[in-house]
């Protein structure tokens, strides 16, 4: 399967945010109906993007991203929780499968 490119993933998100110009989405319908690999794609990103429609959760602007504070308020929770007596299940297949220097 060959990986979608740049320019396609950003045409999809583009239009299905309703951002895309005519011409884009005209490109975007002759691109998806050049294959079926393309049109597995923009089935996938299409009900990914209704499940996501059914949540409250809006992306932060970049501006008012504040890793540090998010991540003080995750350790502040991990400290509450060790400090209640609360069970910890490790999860060290995690680690390993998804290391942190992947994470965005």
């Amino acid at each position: 399967m060959n990986l979608v490119n740049d320019k396609y993933e950003a045409l999809v998100r583009s239009c299905l945010d309703g951002k895309c110009a005519s011409e884009e989405a005209l490109e975007l319908i002759s691109w998806v109906a050049e294959s079926e690999e393309n049109r597995i794609y923009f089935k996938s990103q299409k009900e990914a993007d209704e499940v996501w429609s059914l949540t409250d959760f809006t992306m932060p602007d970049d501006a008012a991203l504040d890793v540090e504070a998010a991540l003080d308020a995750v350790n502040q929770r991990i400290d509450a929780m060790e400090e209640s007596g609360a069970k910890i299940v490790e999860m060290p297949w995690l680690r390993r499968n998804f290391p942190l220097s992947r994470w965005p």
